[in-house]
């Protein structure tokens, strides 16, 4: 779009975008011991957010990653699992079997807007 003076406009919703999922705090933790157990921290899901949450680029190297949610049972952690959240749920992530010097990565991101929400890293020293 260009306004009268040829100026190249750009729509609101275009720069505002919809709010996307948000984590308050981080998931990335290093322990010394097994697991590696991240801090539980509370996503925070807008009401226009399908609050999809996808995981991407897991790197697992023999590992064995796992999420909890809202305090349940652990699960595992899969490329591209997409795990549904609704406004103040928790979620942990943790690594069971973690050689020491070995980090295990992965993404989180919105699944809706395909959206990096956060990197995170499980390091055993």
């Amino acid at each position: 779009m260009v306004d009268l003076r040829g100026r190249v406009l750009i729509p609101f919703h275009a720069v505002s975008g919809r709010g996307g999922v948000s984590v308050i705090g981080t998931l990335t933790k290093t322990s010394a011991s097994s697991p590696v157990t991240s801090d539980t921290v509370t996503l925070n899901v807008p009401g226009n957010s399908s609050g999809d949450v996808r995981f991407d680029n897991v790197s697992t190297l023999g590992s064995s990653p796992q999420y909890q949610k809202n305090g349940g049972s652990w699960t595992s952690i899969t490329e591209d699992l997409v795990v549904n959240f609704a406004n103040a749920d928790t979620l942990a992530v943790r690594v069971t079997a973690i050689g020491t010097g070995t980090q295990l990565q992965f993404d989180l991101t919105d699944h809706g807007l395909t959206r990096l929400i956060q990197s995170v890293t499980l390091t055993k020293t």
